[in-house]
C-alpha cells in the first residue's frame, strides 16, 4: 500500500498543464533494493498491473488526463538497502499505429 500512496504522490507532483487538461505521467519505474525485489518474484507482475490499476483510478479520480494507461515496472538499484525504494516517472507518448500518418512535424 506504500508503494500506491507513493505512486499517486509523484503522480500529482509531475502534472503538467495545457490549455485545456492536467496530463500526468503514465510511465513509473520503482527501483527497489535486490533483497525486496526478490520478495516480489512470483507475483510482480500482478502487482504492476494492480498498482497500474490504481494509478488509473487515482487520475480519474483527479481529473488528469493520460496519453495511455499508467504502465509500472520495477528495476533492481543495487545502491539501495533493505526497505527504501525510488520511483521515476515519464510522460511517454503512445507508439503511432502502423499505417498512420506522422504528425506534423515528425518525419516519417
Amino acid at each position: 500500500m506504500e508503494l500506491a500512496r507513493k505512486l499517486a504522490k509523484e503522480m500529482d507532483a509531475h502534472k503538467t498543464a495545457s490549455v485545456s487538461r492536467i496530463y500526468v505521467p503514465n510511465e513509473y519505474t520503482i527501483y527497489l533494493s535486490r533483497q525486496d525485489r526478490a520478495k516480489l518474484e512470483g507475483y510482480e507482475r500482478s502487482l504492476e498491473q494492480e498498482l497500474s490499476g490504481y494509478l488509473l483510478e487515482h487520475a480519474r479520480r483527479r481529473g488528469y488526463a493520460l496519453l495511455t494507461r499508467p504502465a509500472v515496472g520495477f528495476e533492481t538499484d543495487d545502491r539501495l538497502r533493505l526497505g527504501e525504494f525510488g520511483i521515476q516517472t515519464r510522460l511517454v507518448k503512445p507508439p503511432a499505429h502502423e499505417g498512420e500518418a506522422p504528425s506534423q512535424g515528425e518525419e516519417g
